[in-house]
Parts: structure tokens; C-alpha cells; sequence
């Protein structure tokens, strides 16, 4: 097996059950969702990620090749970067953190510019890309799917209460070969969030001042056995999820918990905002 076809199964092995695109010379971990949304993984320039990623190379090339000139790629993952120059700075970056959804703005955000960039000439494509081009890329495909359903058959978009499972299984089938792409149920759930802004049901003041809640104790349902179990965690009163070395206060139990509980507070501190150790 010579290095290049190493890397092609590399590669291959890697994307998993996802379609590729592979025509032409291209082996690309890439799919078409519509004539003009691309679903892709990221371009890699790192060599090491080249072996098992799309190189960025041939990313430019295949644009280059089937949409020249007509071509913006959006990254949506936040922990990726890579050389914008390589790809003739054809990238805008809306990223956001994986196996989450999108700050419900940064999808407006993205939507916006996916939108405007494929009014501006009927040739014009994207692609979008997370890491894998899976749950993030989904969610903000599918959010714009559903766009797409409002502005050319409004009476589907208005009468059906399944167009968030429609856009989504849609996405799944254009991306994989037999398994669902947007996985996570918040990032579901904000795919649900974008339609209900479509009609109307979320007012506008919401998405321009959010409510704010600091989540101050986690209670979990346990049923122990002859081991101590934690049972709850406090946050910290200055954690922040950016900084890993803050600690959570763990609070160890041996009874059993019969309920659960998420307790936000808004404008006010919380219970044991000082409490720096476990009570």
C-alpha cells in the first residue's frame, strides 16, 4: 500500500459512517446537503492531521475545481484553526464550543451569513464545518433548512409541527450513511428554539437581554449500595467553565436521594457563596 492510499484509508476510517465525496480524484471527508450547502470536516494544514483529516490542499482544490470564485466555507468550531490564506481567506469563523449548541445570537449570526452569502449570486455555495461536521454543523444546517422551508413553502412551515425532526433526519441522511448526526439534545432543542423564532413565539427583547442564572447546586437520584456516593455538587461561587482549576464542592452522603433539582438564582447570590470546602 503506497503512503498516499495509507492516508485515504486513514482517512476513510476515520470519518466513519459519514458520505464522502470521492469522484474525480477527490477523497474527501464531504457532503452535499443541498445543491449549494456543503457539510464537510475541517481542512487540516497540520501534517500529522493531514493524514487523517481533509488537507487542506485539497479542499482549495476541490472548490477550486467545481465552484470557483463562487465559494465561502463558515467554521463553526471554536477550537479550530488553520491557515485562511491557504484557502484564499474564503472562511468566516463563528465558532462555538463542541457538544453544545450555539449561543442563541452566534446562530443568528450564522444563519445571517449563510443566507446572504448564497442571495448574492445563484452560483454561490457553503460549506460548514465543526471538527467532524456532524452535531454542530447539523444544528446550524438544519436551522437554515428550516429558514429555506419558511421562505419558499410557508404554509408546510406554519401547519407542521414536525419540521425540527424533518430538517434534522433530512441532514442525517445527506451526511451519513445510516446513522443521525445531531445527537445532542440541547442542540436539538435549540434547532427547536430557531423555528419557534421563525414564527414569532420568541420575542425579541428575550433574545436582545436574556434572563441570566447561576447555577448553584446540582442534587443527583442515587440509589446506594454499601459505598458512599456524592450526591451533590456546589459551584463554585467564582467558577468559571473556561478555567478547569476552580473547583466544584462535592458534598458525600450516604442516604438515598429521592429527587432532583437544578436551582438558578437571577440577580441575587447564592447559599454558601462563600463556602470554599465540602459541608
Amino acid at each position: 500500500m503506497t503512503e498516499s492510499s495509507s492516508h485515504r484509508y486513514l482517512r476513510t476510517l476515520v470519518s466513519g459512517k459519514k458520505k464522502r465525496f470521492v469522484q474525480d480524484g477527490f477523497n474527501l471527508d464531504l457532503s452535499y446537503i443541498t445543491e449549494r450547502i456543503i457539510a464537510m470536516g475541517y481542512p487540516a494544514d497540520n501534517s500529522l492531521h493531514k493524514m487523517i483529516r481533509n488537507d487542506i490542499d485539497h479542499v482549495y482544490n476541490f472548490f477550486e475545481t467545481y465552484h470557483k470564485d463562487h465559494w465561502k466555507i463558515v467554521n463553526v468550531a471554536q477550537e479550530i484553526s488553520y491557515s485562511h490564506t491557504k484557502l484564499c481567506n474564503n472562511v468566516l469563523v463563528h465558532g462555538f464550543e463542541d457538544h453544545t449548541p450555539p449561543p442563541f445570537l452566534v446562530l443568528l449570526q450564522i444563519i445571517d451569513v449563510i443566507h446572504a452569502w448564497l442571495s448574492e449570486h445563484e452560483d454561490n455555495v457553503v460549506a460548514i464545518h465543526c471538527k467532524a461536521g456532524k452535531g454542530r454543523t447539523g444544528t446550524c444546517i438544519a436551522s437554515y433548512l428550516a429558514l429555506l422551508t419558511k421562505l419558499n413553502e410557508p404554509d408546510i412551515f406554519y401547519g407542521s409541527d414536525s419540521i425540527l425532526s424533518t430538517t434534522v433526519n433530512f441532514f442525517s441522511s445527506m451526511r451519513s450513511i445510516s446513522a443521525s448526526c445531531v445527537n445532542v439534545p440541547s442542540q436539538r432543542r435549540y434547532i427547536g428554539y430557531y423555528i419557534s423564532y421563525l414564527k414569532g413565539e420568541v420575542p425579541q427583547s428575550v433574545l436582545l437581554a436574556p434572563p441570566q442564572y447561576r447555577l448553584c447546586n446540582i442534587e443527583f437520584l442515587f440509589f446506594p449500595s454499601n459505598t458512599l456516593l456524592i450526591t451533590s455538587i456546589e459551584i463554585h461561587n467564582r467558577y468559571d467553565p473556561r478555567d478547569k482549576r476552580l473547583p466544584l464542592i462535592l458534598h458525600v452522603n450516604n442516604t438515598q436521594s429521592v429527587y432532583v433539582s437544578f436551582i438558578g438564582y437571577t440577580g441575587a447570590t447564592c447559599p454558601g457563596d462563600n463556602a470554599i470546602g465540602a459541608s
